[in-house]
This record gives C-alpha cells, structure tokens and sequence, in this order.
C-alpha cells in the first residue's frame, strides 16, 4: 500500500488554537510529545515508560526550568555532547545537590593530561576570590589533596610577586579558638629517609642599604610567642618557646649513630 503521507507546504505561519490546550504526538501508543500552551511547557515521554520524562517550562519573566523524572529511580540524567566550548552568561551559577543524590554536588573529569582541570580567571579587587564556608565539617577534611604521582612538582604552589611594600602574610593560618587545646595551627610531617628536611626555610635578602635595628633586623625565622594570661594563685604554668624533642631510640642499634638536637 502507497504510505498515506500529509505535507504542507505554507507560505506564512501555522497557527494552531486546540481548546484543550494541549498539542499532542502519539507513537502509535503513547503520547511521547506534549506540548502544554496553558503553562508553556515542551514534556518529551520515554515511549517505552510515559512517567519518565524530559520537560522545559518558561514562567514569568523568562524564567525556564528544565526538569528530568525517572519515575521508579535516580537514572534521569541529563548529558550534554557538545562539539565545542560550552559558555554560561548570567548571574551567577548555583549548584543544589539533593541531600539523597549519595554523589558529588560537582565532578569535574579531565582526561586532557597538559591542560589545566580548573581555571580561574577573576578580576577581582577587593573580594575573595574562593570563599569556602564549611562549619559543618567536624571529622573529615575541607580541603583534601592526595598526589601520590609527584616526581618533581608540588601539592601546593603559592607565588606572590606583588612589589607592594604593605604589611601582608602570603600564607595566614590561624586557629583562633582559645577552648581548642586540641588544636595544632599548622601540622607538617615529612616521612622520606632521604637526608631533607621536613621543613625547609629558605630566606634570600639582597638589601645593600641600612635596615633594622638590634629588635627589628630582618630574620630567616621569626617565633613570637606571647604569654599573656594571668597564672592564679597557686598554680603553675610551664612554656616553652621553642621546643625540641628529639627521639632517636631504635629496638636493636648495632651500627654508629651520630645525631644532634640543633646544628649550628
């Protein structure tokens, strides 16, 4: 049999009024397309299931919402293949991850091994730049990096080239809190056997004019521990401004051993 086919062929617009409402296409035996002109609304079924679905819908003052249902799950996902560079203009970009998601509010995959994974570009004068609120935290860790690749790179690279003579710390850490007896402002642990330090300060000053004084003069290491509390009466408190206990016990030594609390 010859396929029954419709074409129009139209010099102008095609305007379509159903009373209903709804603008409809049917498979054969669902209704897979739909077309909502009382709440505009674009629904595009599954045909084989009509409860999941894909949906744009524009409410007042252009505002769109695209949503996606798996009716008996959490497998509506939505995938973007886009042969080019994907660009957002707005105010602004939020992301809400449901507290039932059990998966990362982001996952950012980079497979292009010589190119950047996050690049911020930010004209920013006088707000941060990254600003992380994270009070909730309690036993896990905010900001956590494992780079069990490294030959010869770092984990963190700070670099401040400013020529501004202001008073400024290129790396602040504080714990502020004077209930946290707990707490250590700043934990470095070096576990390698080589002979490196777990922690290298390296000061270069080139000056060749007068600076400083006898209480001023520039240093490679600076430990100014104040001490400010009142002691009560009959008790006693010890301080140690700097503080070097220096383990050097071995269960069986039977070679030389030759070590020294300070080297100067």
């Amino acid at each position: 049999a010859t396929a029954a086919n419709l074409t129009f062929d139209v010099d102008g617009d095609i305007t379509l009024k159903p009373v209903g409402l709804n603008i409809l296409f049917n498979d054969g035996s669902n209704d897979v397309f739909d077309f909502d002109i009382a709440d505009p609304t674009l629904k595009i079924m599954d045909d084989a299931d009509t409860g999941d679905y894909f949906s744009i819908n524009v409410g007042a003052a252009g505002a769109t919402t695209i949503t996606t249902v798996d009716d008996d799950g959490h497998a509506a996902d939505l995938t973007f293949t886009i042969d080019g560079a994907i660009k957002i203009d707005g105010d602004g970009v939020e992301i809400e991850n449901d507290s039932d998601s059990g998966a990362a509010a982001l996952l950012i995959d980079n497979d292009d091994t010589d190119q950047i994974a996050i690049d911020i570009d930010a004209a920013n004068i006088d707000a941060d730049v990254i600003d992380i609120a994270a009070d909730a935290v309690t036993t896990a860790r905010v900001i956590d990096i494992t780079a069990d690749g490294l030959t010869t790179g770092t984990a963190l690279y700070i670099d401040d080239n400013s020529s501004s003579t202001g008073s400024r710390a290129t790396t602040f850490i504080r714990q502020k809190h004077a209930s946290a007896t707990g707490a250590v402002a700043l934990n470095v642990q070096g576990d390698g056997n080589g002979a490196l330090p777990a922690l290298l300060v390296d000061r270069n000053f080139t000056g060749t004019t007068d600076i400083g004084d006898a209480t001023t003069d520039p240093t490679g290491l600076l430990i100014d521990y104040d001490v400010t509390g009142i002691v009560a009466s009959g008790q006693t408190a010890y301080h140690d401004c700097i503080a070097i206990k220096y383990n050097q016990n071995a269960p069986t030594m039977v070679g030389n051993v030759f070590g020294k609390g300070i080297d100067l």
